[in-house]
């Protein structure tokens, strides 16, 4: 599943299957042979035409319809045809809190079940936020037949950058009725017509055919990025994923980086960069509380010292905001004005999306990175 409205455009495929087959090391070496290859595809991507600059904008889609009208068929195939996309959903919430199937749960008095709607609103308030915090769109799977529940969600949204939609499951009662019946979890025809009479309501002044931008105050958009080829000529470079892979702790786990193993393919495209004239600067998500391990193990296996070999800029010390957001900021203060940026290494997708779709830079994406 995942982001992204993020997704990066493919538009230098040729290079993925270098970074991302399983290349023999013994290929790949010396490393003039391997950039010799490298340098084959280096006027394909410089000349490759630039995303026009663009603000990211996360989506979400609320669907709003009876019990029965196909509201999670077509959030599950959503989610299956597009990564990028989460479904958010109150039954499962339900489902996943409960003893006993749905069709019980309805059964259950009034104030015991009251306890349980007030502790799935909280968990989807948290799911939904940290869905959007972590970059994915959302498909929100839900009957959304009265106007304060979408309202709700509006509310929780209207301070971030996101374009809500809506898409209407317009389905005869009877059918719909008949689908219910076929299902194990039965909301029952009586329940039914009541949603179906919401239904018809809600439309009397709801207009679903609207797309809402939020802030409904938008930020001012940032003026299109442009290079000065007078400056430093440099390569951005990722460390987790990209350089080193996680071996042996969490993602988070900043104690232990100095377990992770080099990705000696991409190391040596690094080596031959740098000995072509780039500055070489590793731009990191990692916490900076891991800069003294980050530098020894890039001393460790590339023999390398900051500032006389590289430049390290890193996330401050418990910042815990999404990459493309760390990085955005990274770079407007380190690099933009004094570094001209050739070519960037990363691997995952929401900071490749910055690099190509917001900033128009050539991004070499070493790695799957849809997570």
């Amino acid at each position: 599943m995942i982001c992204c409205a993020w997704s990066a455009a493919r538009r230098i495929s040729p290079v993925f299957g270098i970074f991302r087959s399983r290349v023999p090391i013994g290929l790949i070496r010396p490393i003039p042979v391997f950039f010799g290859l490298f340098s084959s595809y280096w006027a394909k991507l410089r000349s490759a035409p630039k995303r026009p600059y663009s603000l990211f904008m996360q989506h979400i889609l609320i669907l709003i319809g009876i019990s029965g009208s196909g509201k999670t068929t077509f959030a599950n195939q959503l989610v299956q045809a597009d990564p990028t996309y989460l479904r958010l959903s109150r039954d499962e919430l339900r489902r996943s809190l409960l003893p006993v199937p749905l069709n019980a749960y309805w059964r259950w008095g009034g104030k015991r079940r009251n306890r349980i709607e007030e502790l799935v609103s909280e968990l989807e308030k948290t799911a939904l936020a940290t869905a959007l915090d972590e970059g994915w769109n959302l498909v929100i799977d839900n009957t959304h037949l009265r106007q304060h529940y979408i309202d709700d969600v509006l509310r929780q949204v209207s301070h971030r950058i996101v374009r809500v939609t809506f898409k209407v499951f317009d389905v005869p009662l009877d059918e719909a009725i008949r689908r219910d019946k076929a299902r194990p979890d039965v909301v029952g025809a009586s329940a039914i017509q009541e949603q179906y009479d919401r239904y018809v309501a809600l439309f009397r002044h709801f207009n679903p055919a609207q797309t809402l931008v939020f802030p409904e105050h938008p930020l001012p958009l940032r003026e299109p990025f442009t290079q000065d080829r007078a400056l430093p000529m440099c390569v951005l470079v990722d460390i987790d994923g990209t350089i080193a892979s996680r071996t042996g702790r969490s993602p988070f786990d900043w104690k232990k980086v100095h377990l992770d193993t080099p990705r000696q393919p991409v190391i040596n495209v690094v080596r031959a960069l740098r000995a072509s004239g780039h500055t070489v600067v590793f731009l990191s998500g990692r916490d900076s509380v891991a800069r003294a391990d980050t530098t020894a193990w890039i001393a460790r296996y590339l023999g390398w010292q900051e500032g006389t070999d590289y430049v390290l800029f890193m996330r401050a010390a418990n910042d815990n905001r999404k990459d493309a957001i760390i990085k955005r900021e990274l770079f407007e203060a380190h690099i933009q004005g004094h570094y001209y940026v050739d070519v960037v290494l990363d691997d995952r997708d929401q900071v490749v999306s910055l690099w190509r779709n917001d900033l128009g830079l050539t991004c070499l994406q070493v790695d799957y990175g849809n997570f």
